[in-house]
């Protein structure tokens, strides 16, 4: 017996009562399987109006913001050179003119299978990194000269649709053109909303329609263009944003990384197993001083204070309590076993081949002492002998850095 499909889309309130009737959609193409398990394309959340309408942007605090961001000071030598590259593998080559042509969309895509000179990436020695653009974005017409001119690559083609750029094309129409640059082979699909449901606030209609083009993708990826320059104010552009990415939201960006790379299961609960004790000594701290405020807040408000000072407790005897969980809570590890001995543990580690061992015992003296040299000579080594294993452009640049600044210090 087939198992009933359960609506995934929905129009509440703020108390989570459905509006209008469930929109039931049928299930996804199978991306990728984790485990033996399908996994399909995330096909949206759930709408709540209140939450759109009570979306609040202080413009003046933007505006103030965005001034900042030209006056700061950028990364300098091969952090920014990685920040350069990266910024090319984010980037969509795209023409849009009225006079395109098949040739000129042939020269984007050699541009975009080599968007750096060879003679720049020799000097680089990224020649193994194969950097290329994100994708190359046309005009329908233009989808299956683009595909071809990209056989061979992982480039993804784009295409414009739903009447680009002004989106006012009848309906039907707008998800007919989505349908067939996917049929023709386009990968990504670049959709303009109807402006005229941001200027009326009718943000149900907008998100059916969004929720309509999501499903005429079917596999290709939904991009949703907002047109900015168009819907007046920063309120609008937030809540027609927020709209979008309540349907075309797609969540689990590890898990979409793990399936990619295929990571067997084991090492993903490896990392999370190294992780949880640097989640725990980066939250520990705010979530003892939280507490800490959120007690003697409920005290002060129900005047528990004032009736301790009745009963002839003073504030400092109540803070005695507060004072010895906070000192058990920060007890010195360096103390208890000895710099020396957690340096010679790590040195240990290091000799064994076990570089990422010898810097968790490295980073706990160095936070507690920062000036015990042996720690920093280990942990030197220890990121040397990780950067000659990588073959990662970026993070060889960042174990480079961290092993200057670990052997300037020593």
């Amino acid at each position: 017996m087939s198992r009933e499909i359960k609506p995934r889309i929905e129009i509440t309130d703020r108390h989570g009562n459905r509006i209008v009737d469930a929109v039931s959609h049928p299930p996804g193409e199978v991306v990728a399987t984790l485990g033996g398990r399908p996994l399909v394309a995330n096909r949206g959340t759930s709408l709540n109006l209140d939450w759109v309408e009570n979306v609040r942007v202080n413009t003046s605090a933007v505006e103030r913001r965005a001034a900042t961001l030209v006056t700061r000071r950028t990364v300098k030598k091969d952090w920014q050179i990685a920040w350069l590259l990266r910024a090319i593998t984010c980037m969509d080559l795209t023409t849009l003119s009225g006079d395109d042509t098949d040739e000129r969309v042939k020269r984007l895509c050699a541009k975009a299978r080599q968007p750096i000179q060879q003679s720049i990436e020799q000097k680089l020695g990224i020649e193994n990194l194969q950097i290329q653009v994100g994708a190359v974005c046309v005009y329908h017409l233009f989808v299956e000269t683009a595909r071809k001119a990209l056989e061979g690559t992982k480039i993804p083609v784009a295409a414009v649709s739903t009447g680009f750029p002004a989106g006012l094309n009848p309906f039907e129409e707008r998800l007919a053109e989505i349908r067939r640059s996917v049929e023709a082979g386009a990968q990504e699909i670049d959709v303009v909303i109807t402006r005229a449901h941001v200027f009326g606030g009718e943000w149900q209609r907008l998100y059916d329609e969004i929720v309509a083009f999501k499903d005429a993708c079917g596999p290709a990826h939904l991009k949703v263009i907002l047109g900015t320059g168009d819907v007046s104010t920063l309120r609008n552009v937030a809540r027609a944003s927020f709209v979008a990415m309540i349907c075309v939201f797609t969540f689990f960006e590890l898990l979409s990384d793990i399936v990619k790379n295929h990571i067997p299961m084991s090492m993903v609960f490896e990392y999370l197993f190294f992780l949880t004790p640097k989640l725990i000594y980066d939250t520990t701290p705010m979530s003892v001083l939280v507490a800490v405020l959120f007690t003697f807040g409920v005290f002060t408000k129900n005047n528990e204070i004032t009736a301790f000072k009745a009963c002839g407790v003073s504030l400092y005897r109540l803070a005695i309590p507060v004072l010895l969980a906070s000192t058990a809570v920060s007890g010195d590890v360096v103390a208890a076993a000895g710099a020396d001995a957690l340096v010679a543990a790590a040195r240990a580690r290091l000799d064994a081949g076990q570089p990422v061992e010898a810097l968790h015992l490295t980073d706990i003296v160095l936070s507690a002492e920062p000036h015990v040299t042996g720690a920093r000579a280990v942990a030197a080594a220890a990121t040397r002998q990780l950067l000659e294993s990588s073959s990662n452009f970026w993070e060889a640049a960042w174990l480079r850095r961290s092993a200057e600044s670990l052997e300037d210090a020593s």
